[in-house]
């Protein structure tokens, strides 16, 4: 299991390149490097795959659409349940959509191809554990939801891609911390091969709206 200790100190066989702060040089030759590599794997235009990795970092799902429809081809991709109010938004946004928000449509893509665009992500990102033979990590998750649940064990239910932390400080300044062991298998992406801040060391996890996943809510 792999493990980090607070902020930037590493232990276990995890790297600490998933847990900077780095320069705005070094972190766009990270993001290049992701979408290259992204790009390669599955034919979509460098361009493309940038746009779909920043959607990220602008919101998870709220009301931007790309987010929620990116949220809606991860359940198809890896069987998981949507939450009824993603698609009701998007039913909601409608038309509206192609002219207010950047989405699928604005940017070309086809649902396949978005399938086909996570799937690369995360083929990335087993591919990098196996290298470095992780097989589960502790990764902590902030949300103001789990204040009535301190010291107890939750069933974790969420959006598709949900976003933790490997870092319980960090995973603080968004609320109450509960952290969870999670095995590889379930991660999708981190911040050095796809969806996630490298200063917050972000990994996405797959969850979804009836997830089997457990997290310890701490005191």
């Amino acid at each position: 299991m792999a493990v980090l200790n607070g902020k930037g100190a590493p232990s276990g066989n995890i790297q600490v390149d998933h847990f900077l702060e780095p320069s705005d040089e070094q972190l766009a030759d990270i993001k290049n490097e992701i979408c290259t590599e992204l790009s390669e794997r599955t034919g979509l235009p460098y361009d493309t795959t940038k746009a779909l990795v920043k959607t990220w970092a602008g919101s998870s799902a709220d009301l931007n659409t790309l987010s929620l429809q990116l949220q809606e081809q991860a359940a198809k991709e890896f069987g998981l349940t949507l939450r009824p109010s993603i698609t009701e938004r998007l039913q909601k946004m409608g038309g509206k959509k192609i002219t207010l928000y950047s989405s699928l449509e604005t940017l070309g893509v086809s649902e396949a191809q978005a399938r086909g665009f996570l799937r690369a992500m995360y083929d990335s990102t087993q591919e990098r554990f196996a290298k470095n033979g992780i097989k589960e990590i502790t990764l902590f998750r902030g949300s103001k939801s789990f204040a009535p649940h301190n010291g107890t064990d939750v069933r974790l239910s969420g959006n598709p891609m949900q976003s933790f932390s490997i870092d319980a400080i960090t995973a603080h300044d968004f609320g109450g911390v509960a952290a969870m062991t999670v095995p590889v298998s379930s991660i999708i992406s981190s911040a050095r091969t796809g969806f996630g801040c490298l200063a917050e060391g972000e990994f996405v996890v797959l969850v979804g709206a009836d997830s089997d996943h457990v997290i310890k809510v701490l005191p």
